[in-house]
């Protein structure tokens, strides 16, 4: 989902966003190439780093998984108590606040 939010992302890169190391990273773009989903090529700027694109096939499976990530907030939403959910949200907003700082 970082390389469909970007377009291009460098391995250091993601790395850094989801918070794993080099060597995770790596490993799970090696299968996300087996399977079709990313390709690795040389930055046009720096031969020295490798940047993940999605394939065709990549971004329509990250398509999908947005649509479903989406429809399965919608859904939490409407199962929360009617005049309640700004509420919660605030509470949520709280939250990703504290887990930030925590890092």
């Amino acid at each position: 989902m970082e390389i469909y939010k970007y377009q291009a992302l460098a391995i250091n890169e993601i790395s850094e966003k989801m918070r794993l190391d080099i060597s995770t990273i790596t490993r799970i773009m090696s299968k996300l190439v087996r399977d079709g989903l990313i390709l690795k090529n040389r930055s046009v700027y720096d031969k020295r780093i490798v940047e993940a694109t999605l394939t065709e096939k990549g971004k329509t499976v990250a398509r999908q998984l947005q649509n479903s990530i989406e429809d399965y907030y919608k859904e939490v939403i409407s199962n929360l108590p009617r005049g309640h959910v700004r509420e919660v949200m605030r509470g949520v907003e709280l939250l990703v606040t504290a887990l930030e700082k925590a890092r």
